[in-house]
């Protein structure tokens, strides 16, 4: 039988769940202004674990000092405001913000696969796994929303 208090509860968890894994895709703007920053002010051969592949791709084509900072710092811009787009849509309970961020974000461990940076692609990982359970949460909660036939 049909029980309202335990739909409630379910509901609750799954948008406290949705809410907490959209933090995942605001993690990733972050992200990109600490990478770029770390890419713009440090000339060690630091690891940067926030490491994105789209930079990564920059820095392997772009050999002119000037312009590479001008990409980096587009990248950055543009993949900052990307990530937070698509956060404050997850937030709202939209499937398709976590569906592109999570493919998006995919797409981008590619590049970091192919230049071997393993400590950021891991990182990619593990925030792929927030963002798929975010994924999975708002889907049910979609369902939950459904009239019962």
């Amino acid at each position: 039988m049909f029980n309202e208090d335990n739909m409630h509860e379910e509901h609750s968890s799954l948008t406290i769940t949705i809410k907490r894994q959209s933090y995942s895709l605001f993690a990733i703007a972050v992200l990109s202004i600490i990478n770029a920053l770390l890419i713009l002010f440090t000339t060690t051969g630091i690891v940067y674990f926030s490491g994105f592949g789209v930079t990564e791709a920059i820095k392997c084509f772009v050999t002119n000092e000037k312009l590479l900072t001008t990409l980096i710092v587009l990248a950055a811009l543009c993949i900052t405001s990307f990530f937070t787009v698509l956060g404050v849509y997850a937030r709202k309970k939209h499937s398709w913000a976590f569906i592109i961020g999570f493919f998006t974000y995919a797409i981008d461990s590619l590049f970091l696969i192919l230049v071997q940076d393993w400590y950021s692609a891991i990182l990619h990982f593990v925030i792929i796994l927030f963002i798929y359970r975010g994924l999975n949460a708002s889907q049910q909660y979609s369902k939950l929303k459904q009239p019962h036939q």
